[in-house]
């Protein structure tokens, strides 16, 4: 967790910076002295950032060094808490001195606000502790100066042996888990050779095995020698010699031990006298010793042992005297070294632990793996990791991209996702599956890429007669880790244009998998399993594992797969340990879901998952330092909590995580945060809802922190003192601090525990639960979040003291809180408030005075139900026609040109004429929402709107007596850059541009429109036609009161000739207040369709037509239905569709 840790800071310190300079430059309310103290802050700041950029990983292991950047981070926060005070001063008095001076006593000065000399006063207290900290690191030399070279030479030795027991380990990790999976022969080293010697089958090239010791040769001499003694084994060699190599290697004396031990070893079989033959080959020239070396090995077989190879520039020097001449002879390497160990043999390899001393000592052996992977189809399939649960959906998308590679003549695709999320076991199905069941590629190879990565050897694990051809190739090659690796690999994979052939390179990294692939739309993504396919494969491995029949409980099982975050690599690991205790089964559940990460990282049951850590640390040491952060951040999140995108993305911004950039807007920075963690499966997006593989982020409006990120991060917050929550397992005590504070529904609320805390630094404060007054407290002037969406309880006297107290407010979310029905007259004091999400509260009115609040850029108000006393449960979502209802918003909101989101705003009673002049001044926006259109307000409305290029999002809801004409054909909306589209209350027909073709309306005003919900009386055939043929509608909504007609048909036809439509819709929901409704589909009708949702809340049944033609159907979820004829009927209807499509009951709601 120390690069978090650093990573953190550096955010930090780089956040700081921004504003000190910013500060210099702009305030000139301070004192000339302060100004000074500020450009010495930021002077030192620069360079402790350059100190941190050159933090590498063995130094912030130090805790001399982690304390000391805690200490900057620390130092860091308080600095720009101080600066954000400055910023925060009224300027309004200020000047009202001024106007005073000169209007009554010209050579008067204004007094100073005490706010201001608080400010300067803490500035200078800051100078001298960051002039302490900069010392501090010289007097400790706790970083060089000379960038990131090392300091003195014993540093370099300690670093090198460190990365030697990190080797050692994960090479011992990997036969033990080797062994766990069955994988490899058992036995020991004699019945190794004996075993390979036997299933050769008349292939007598030379064989090599590597003996390596976890903690040096302990052990590994006895265990050669009784192989090289064993009598079987001496019969089926004629040569046997054991050569004890010295440093530096020479060739002379390596080649004359070789002969002294072969001579011997002749004459003893002759029965000759021993002892001439030797004394005549120690005086023999070099040459002739030579020349009689290569008689004796290209004439016989030998055995020979290397004892003590310690690099590999000795081992190809002493290759080129031990060629392959076909006579099956066999060398024994001994080494203390994992990675000569390893690359003496080649990859892949397999490895064998022969004999266990301690829990840190093994002694193993390394051999070559056969070739089960080449193109034979008759032969046994690769042994899984696990088995491929919850995955046939992705297998069957998976499918589709050799397919796609083919008939474009794109000939590489790539696969990534995280290490253990099980990429190479899906694969490897999608491998054999083609290699059995098709005719697709007449060859197949697959090449595991080891490391250190040397290109022979990746070409020597080429086949013979591998070149490309136009009958082509399957080619996979597994753990590619890096850009430059793949460079190399190129060069040895020469595709024409006309081969048929496709190479699946597998990775972790997103940038290698792009950097590979030929197209962006060859790059496929592996997340993690979702809930319900983690508990089956948990359920599954303990079963069949299991000594002891019964059955762990559900929620035992539950909270363990949870944790797991859904990589099949940890359920697997966990399940088995589990599956083989019986006494102390229940001790091991409850001591994992104590203390989760400590056992899997400590245990030795658990070390298959070392390869999964090594991955985790060098990713946290790698990532981009702007991501880090965004990671902390994520565990003040309960991991069974459902968080919103957006919701996640604006308290990123708030806490300065996601800032503005020189091309890209912090809003921007953020989505691709997200979409970044999305992709890594540190966030997992919740089920039933399908992701675009073109734009994932902007689709996954509901997610939940991975439980094994979760779990992994929670040490390190504690150890940095930068979160902490309130729970049911928490401490009672008082001494609790940090920057973040959670307060967990299960919490007993103790006002005196509470009360006592100090919360000075806090920063941010989520509650979960019942809220209580007493949870505000005057002493969190420094609070930025305050995030009561889970919240219940929250009065109105609580929201005049929140207002009262944290001025320094910059998101603020009563999301939900229907108990609230209007705001404080004080907004005003939230001088910077950024998010201001009141969605789904009581509140009806926005205040006046909240026009002041310059610095606002996200208003969310308004609600879907407003007579409702709570909001709606998640299966009732979707049953009746939405009605918007928008809140008053001042005339003066025109004002507030950093808003890029608002709604809903109600047109009606805010003054159609008046919003219209204010919206015209909201040129930034980016998504809004309207209601209370209609004939009188709509043209001004959108004649307002028409020309703001950025608006991605817009909601329209028709008053419901004006539905009429009001959105005619002359009215023009902005829709050329809208990717959601949402309209509600209409009639008969969509609001169309007029004067236009189809094509031309669709390629000029519809080309990024994405998601598209629709509310109407009917849907008419245009209509129908208009939305099949947009280019990108990826989402479609409908909710009508009945059909154009006895049915709703998306064929679309022109002179009898079926017309492909809805070609990108992968989601479709359909409502409908007339029963049964019949819905229609034609052969080519929504080829891509995965999710079919019906809403069947007012008795409605549906009579589908052409389910078959749904080629990529996955799932059908029917809301509300209690006619269990129709749901039977349905589901044996799916029962034969070709893709099984699941049918479900009810589903989540899908936030606006």
């Amino acid at each position: 967790m120390a690069e978090l840790a650093v990573g953190l800071a550096k955010s930090v310190v780089a956040g700081t910076l921004s504003k000190a300079h910013a500060a210099v430059q702009e305030e000139a309310k301070l004192r000339l002295s302060a100004r000074r103290d500020l450009v010495f802050i930021t002077g030192e700041f620069e360079m402790m950032q350059s100190f941190l950029n050159v933090a590498n990983a063995e130094r912030v292991e130090n805790p001399v060094v982690r304390t000391w950047v805690r200490q900057i981070r620390e130092l860091a926060y308080d600095v720009e808490d101080c600066i954000e005070l400055v910023v925060h001063l009224d300027k309004g008095r200020t000047s009202f001195w001024f106007r005073l001076r000169r209007l009554c006593v010209p050579w008067a000065r204004p007094p100073r606000p005490p706010a201001l000399d608080q400010a300067v006063d803490e500035i200078e207290q800051l100078k001298a502790r960051v002039a302490d900290v900069s010392t501090r690191n010289a007097r400790y030399s706790l970083i060089s100066d000379t960038g990131s070279k090392p300091v003195p030479q014993q540093q370099l030795t300690a670093a090198a042996a460190a990365g030697d027991t990190v080797a050692a380990s994960n090479m011992l990790a990997e036969a033990r888990y080797a062994a766990m999976r069955e994988q490899v022969l058992g036995g020991d080293l004699t019945q190794l050779l004996t075993k390979e010697a036997g299933d050769d089958h008349g292939n007598l090239q030379l064989h090599v095995v590597s003996v390596w010791g976890s903690a040096g040769d302990h052990g590994a001499t006895s265990i050669i020698t009784k192989a090289y003694s064993d009598p079987e084994i001496c019969r089926n060699f004629t040569r046997h010699a054991w050569v004890k190599l010295m440093h530096p290697f020479s060739p002379h004396d390596f080649v004359r031990s070789l002969m002294l031990q072969f001579c011997a070893e002749e004459e003893q079989q002759e029965g000759a006298a021993i002892g001439m033959d030797v004394l005549t080959m120690m005086q023999a020239t070099q040459e002739d010793l030579f020349l009689e070396f290569q008689k004796v090995v290209t004439e016989k077989s030998y055995l020979v042992v290397l004892e003590g190879l310690s690099n590999m520039a000795d081992w190809h020097a002493l290759r080129k005297f031990l060629l392959d001449r076909r006579k099956g002879s066999w060398i024994i390497v001994s080494t203390q070294q994992p990675e000569v160990a390893s690359s003496c043999i080649g990859h892949p390899y397999q490895i064998l632990e022969l004999k266990q001393f301690s829990h840190e000592h093994s002694v193993c052996a390394l051999f070559k793996k056969g070739s089960d992977r080449d193109g034979d189809k008759g032969k046994k399939p690769m042994v899984e990791d696990s088995p491929l649960i919850g995955r046939e959906s992705l297998l069957n998308q998976l499918r589709q991209y050799p397919a796609k590679a083919r008939i474009n003549s794109r000939q590489v695709m790539s696969v990534w996702g995280i290490a253990g999320v099980g990429k190479s076991a899906l694969v490897k199905k999608l491998y054999d599956d083609t290699m059995h069941d098709t005719n697709l590629f007449a060859k197949y190879h697959w090449v595991d890429i080891s490391h250190p990565f040397n290109l022979k050897d990746f070409q020597r694990n080429l086949p013979p007669d591998f070149h490309f051809e136009e009958s082509g190739w399957l080619i996979v090659i597994d753990n590619v880790q890096s850009k430059k690796e793949w460079d190399f690999i190129q060069t040895s994979l020469v595709i024409p244009k006309s081969s048929k052939s496709v190479v699946i390179v597998i990775t972790t990294e997103a940038s290698i998998a792009a950097y590979c692939a030929n197209s962006e739309e060859l790059v496929f993504n592996v997340k993690g399993l979702e809930a319900a396919a983690a508990s089956t494969l948990f359920g599954k491995v303990y079963r069949e594992k299991s000594l002891d029949t019964r059955a762990l409980q559900h929620t035992q099982v539950e909270e363990l797969t949870l944790k797991c975050g859904g990589l099949p690599k940890v359920i697997v690991a966990i399940a088995g340990v589990l599956a083989k205790q019986t006494v102390t089964r229940m001790d091991t559940v409850v001591a994992l879901n104590q203390r989760f990460m400590h056992h899997l990282e400590t245990e030795p049951d658990y070390d298959s998952l070392c390869d999964l850590f090594g991955w985790m640390h060098s990713y946290f040491r790698t990532c981009p330092d702007s991501i880090k952060p965004c990671i902390f951040y994520l565990s003040i999140f309960p991991q069974d909590r459902l968080i919103r995108r957006r919701r996640l993305v604006r308290r990123w911004i708030a806490e300065g995580y996601s800032r503005d950039g020189n091309n890209e807007s912090a809003e921007e920075n953020g989505e691709r945060q997200f979409s970044e963690l999305l992709d890594l499966s540190i966030i997992q997006q919740v089920p039933n809802l399908v992701t675009n593989p073109l734009n994932a982020t902007r689709m996954a409006l509901l997610c939940q922190v991975s439980g094994f990120f979760h779990e992994y991060i929670i040490p390190g917050r504690k150890e940095d003192d930068l979160m902490f929550e309130l729970g049911a397992n928490c401490a009672v005590t008082t001494q609790r601090t940090g920057r973040h504070l959670t307060i967990l529904h299960d919490w007993k609320r103790d006002k005196i525990v509470f009360e006592s805390m100090d919360f000075s630094r806090l920063r941010s404060l989520t509650v979960f639960g019942k809220w209580e007054s007493f949870f505000m407290s005057e002493s969190m002037m420094l609070l930025r979040v305050l995030d009561l969406e889970d919240a219940s309880g929250v009065e109105y006297e609580d929201l005049e003291n929140i207002l009262k107290w944290l001025r320094r407010l910059k998101f603020l979310s009563l999301r939900g809180r229907r108990e609230i029905y209007h705001l404080p007259d004080n907004m005003d004091h939230l001088r910077q408030l950024q998010t201001l999400d009141v969605r789904s509260t009581s509140v009806l009115t926005l205040p006046e005075n909240i026009t002041k609040l310059q610095k606002l850029q996200y208003i969310r108000a308004g609600a879907t139900d407003p007579a409702a006393s709570a909001p709606p449960a998640p299966s009732c979502w979707f049953f009746k026609p939405r009605r918007i209802v928008g809140v008053k918003v001042p005339r003066g909101i025109g004002k507030l040109t950093a808003l890029h989101t608002l709604g809903v705003v109600n047109i009606g009673t805010s003054g159609g004429k008046a919003m219209a002049k204010a919206l015209k001044k909201l040129t930034q926006l980016r998504k809004l929402g309207v209601s209370g259109v209609n004939r009188k307000n709509s043209k001004d409305i959108f004649s307002a709107i028409k020309g703001h290029v950025h608006l991605e999002s817009l909601s329209v809801q028709l008053d419901k007596d004006n539905q009429g004409c009001c959105l005619d054909d002359q009215i023009s909306l902005p829709w050329k850059n809208l990717r959601s589209l949402k309209l509600y209350g209409l009639q008969d027909r969509l609001p169309l541009p007029s004067g236009l073709e189809y094509q031309q309306v669709l390629s000029d005003q519809f080309s990024k429109l994405t998601k598209m919900d629709v509310e109407m009386d009917t849907l008419n055939e245009q209509d129908i036609k208009f939305l099949g043929e947009a280019p990108k509608l990826y989402i479609l909504r409908l909710r009508i009161k009945e059909p154009n007609g006895p049915s709703l048909n998306f064929i679309v036809k022109i002179d009898a000739c079926a017309l492909a439509v809805y070609k990108k819709v992968k989601i479709l929901e359909i409502g409908c207040s007339s029963s049964p409704l019949s819905v229609e589909f034609g052969s080519e009708t929504m080829k891509n369709l995965e999710l079919l949702k019906l809403d069947c809340s007012s008795g409605t049944t549906y009579a589908l037509d052409g389910l078959d033609f749904l080629s990529e159907l996955k799932e059908v979820l029917l809301i509300g239905s209690n006619d269990a004829t129709f749901k039977a009927e349905l589901a044996d209807k799916l029962g034969k569709h070709p893709n099984k499509p699941v049918l479900k009951m009810e589903g989540l709601p899908l936030p606006s």
